[in-house]
């Protein structure tokens, strides 16, 4: 025997009109056909649809629950309605008024585990970090005290709009909190900074922070994101999380000072090379060093900073970020360039007075003294530290240079260095440069310290 059933069917829902998020209005919205009548049901922040609710002002108990759960990190979202005429299709955010409180609900978003150490991590690269977010303050305030953010005033999105230049310049440069902040107000803080004179980095990943992803210094998306804010991001993480940024910054930061080395070792030696050859062309009856013979310098001079990139960096030069700044460059170039002559010079004088020295041998010692010079000086030039013992190169740099020498030696002291016009010296010259290199060493890393110290630079 069959037992009868009834089958109970669900009412039909149809979706008539809808409005995505709004920010002005912190929720959304769908007409919706239901049970033969339409309903307007919106959605969105506790306080913002509440307002829209008739009796608003019967919510007191409500309203506490609502904040004590604010204050303990959860969000809060709300859910309303009314009955609309069976004739109406579409709606506008002037009809969202007298709604009835369906009920709310309590939505927790806790901060990743690592969150915390990526903060400190970040603040000790001297990165001032501040929070702009849509939610309540007292969400915000409770999710950054979970992750040890130090709070230096809170400022709300409607006290931004009323704010005028100056007070929001204070405002932006003493605060590090605003809640309830519309993407106009991102805008106008990141626009704000930029103005003061701050290099700013904004990251999101909704479509709402597409505008000041595009207009900060460096918009920062994840790859879960929407897709307008990874096209609006200059740099998409694809691992979410504030300790890839702080690895991103940090690497950034080595990868510059590894660059301003080359930079300023190559335009200071080159510079005095060059004003050396110039001089010694002018006073001298043959040429200081024959075309091949640069060539060969300089092949083997650049071989050696191949290496460069892979230098360590001393961690006090990765705690704050450089600037490119042209003005030092040329100071740096127009102050060590000409000790590089001077030791030159001296170079010289002892391979034409002291050794008597023809123009095949003055042309191969100034080739050995010149490339040596270059080659070494990378070792005082690459820290504000003392070499070595207070700041170690990396493996590959160190290598380099030593296979670059040792190549420059066997070219002279083989035969096949002939080809290029190189030939033997005696062991006294060789004496000579043991003097003459450590001194030129020392006193560049002398005056290093003293021009570090004039410029305020490196340190």
């Amino acid at each position: 025997m069959q037992k009868a059933g009834v089958e109970k069917t669900l009412p039909k829902i149809s979706y008539l009109d809808s409005e995505s998020f709004d920010y002005d209005q912190k929720a959304s919205f769908n007409l919706v056909g239901y049970e033969g009548e339409n309903r307007l049901v919106v959605k969105g922040s506790y306080s913002e649809v509440v307002r829209m609710c008739s009796g608003n002002s019967n919510f007191t108990d409500l309203n506490q629950k609502v904040e004590n759960y604010n204050r303990r990190g959860y969000r809060v979202v709300a859910l309303a309605q009314k009955s609309v005429d069976h004739t109406v299709k579409e709606c506008t955010w002037d009809d969202a008024k007298n709604l009835t409180l369906v009920g709310v609900l309590i939505l927790s978003d806790p901060p990743k585990k690592d969150a915390k150490k990526a903060l400190e991590q970040l603040t000790k690269l001297n990165i001032g970090l501040k929070v702009l977010t849509g939610d309540n303050e007292f969400v915000a305030l409770k999710v950054c005290s979970d992750v040890g953010f130090a709070v230096k005033g809170v400022v709300l999105g409607s006290q931004l709009d009323a704010m005028t230049d100056k007070q929001l310049e204070k405002a932006v440069l003493e605060t590090n909190l605003f809640a309830r902040v519309s993407p106009e107000n991102k805008l106008t803080i990141i626009k704000t900074l930029q103005k003061l004179g701050h290099t700013v980095g904004f990251l999101g990943d909704g479509i709402n922070d597409a505008p000041a992803l595009h207009t900060a210094d460096v918009g920062i998306s994840v790859n879960s994101a929407s897709d307008i804010a990874k096209q609006s991001a200059s740099v998409v993480l694809m691992r979410r999380g504030l300790d890839v940024l702080a690895q991103g910054v940090e690497e950034g930061r080595r990868i510059f000072n590894n660059t301003i080395k080359y930079i300023l070792m190559g335009t200071s030696s080159n510079f005095g090379n060059m004003f050396s050859a110039s001089v010694a062309s002018v006073a001298l009856p043959f040429l200081p060093m024959t075309p091949v013979q640069i060539l060969l310098n300089n092949t083997l001079y650049d071989f050696s900073q191949l290496t460069i990139p892979t230098d360590n960096v001393d961690r006090q030069s990765l705690l704050k970020p450089r600037h490119w700044d042209i003005g030092f460059i040329k100071k740096y170039m127009l102050f060590f360039g000409p000790i590089s002559s001077i030791f030159d010079f001296i170079t010289f004088l002892f391979l034409l007075r002291i050794f008597r020295f023809g123009e095949g041998q003055f042309q191969t010692g100034w080739f050995l003294e010149s490339l040596m010079t270059q080659v070494l000086v990378i070792f005082v030039i690459r820290s504000a530290k003392f070499p070595f013992t207070k700041s170690k190169p990396s493996k590959p740099i160190i290598i380099s240079a030593v296979v670059v020498i040792l190549v420059a030696f066997g070219l002279i002291l083989l035969p096949a260095g002939r080809s290029f016009g190189l030939g033997s010296l005696p062991w006294q010259y060789f004496l000579f440069l043991l003097v003459l290199i450590p001194a030129y060493l020392f006193l560049v890393d002398y005056l290093k310290v003293r021009f570090i110290r004039k410029f305020k630079v490196w340190n």
